[in-house]
């Protein structure tokens, strides 16, 4: 986990490939929970999130190099 704490993220058009995300600033901090981490770590990598949407959708990582805003996909 890069960070140690809650962060809130504000998404729009989840699910899709022009989601947009919205991180609030907040000036208060409050540790993760276990089970918040385990599952976070269950989920695993965004590389792999992304390779799975490819899966669902029919695409391969070959055929898309960059998100629709020209952000690198990371792989």
């Amino acid at each position: 986990m890069p960070i140690p704490y809650d962060t809130n993220i504000k998404v729009e058009n989840a699910g899709t490939r022009n989601v947009t995300y919205n991180v609030p600033a907040s000036p208060n901090r409050s540790e993760l929970m276990a089970e918040e981490v385990a599952a976070a770590k269950e989920k695993g990598s965004i590389a792999d999130y992304v390779k799975g949407l490819d899966r669902q959708e029919g695409h391969s990582q070959a055929s898309r190099v960059e998100f629709a805003d020209g952000t690198p996909i990371p792989a």
